[in-house]
């Protein structure tokens, strides 16, 4: 049987909410260092998903024609 999508988030979502409930009720961590964890592990996925576009053109040599022009 596979879950359906919406379901797969529904499990996700409480998942992470009965982790930051446990980690509050053991832990003596304040709301803020869970937020910060939570972000930068959010940033973490988002830095996964970035694209390296690579350009052929190089910037420097332009930069040197056009101060050479100017003297």
């Amino acid at each position: 049987m596979t879950t359906t999508y919406k379901d797969q988030i529904d499990m996700f979502n409480n998942d992470l909410h009965n982790l930051i409930y446990r980690y509050k009720s053991e832990y003596d961590l304040h709301n803020e260092t869970l937020i910060g964890c939570i972000d930068a592990v959010k940033l973490s996925v988002m830095d996964s998903l970035t694209i390296d576009f690579v350009s052929d053109i190089d910037l420097e040599d332009d930069d040197e024609e056009d101060n050479e022009d100017k003297v």
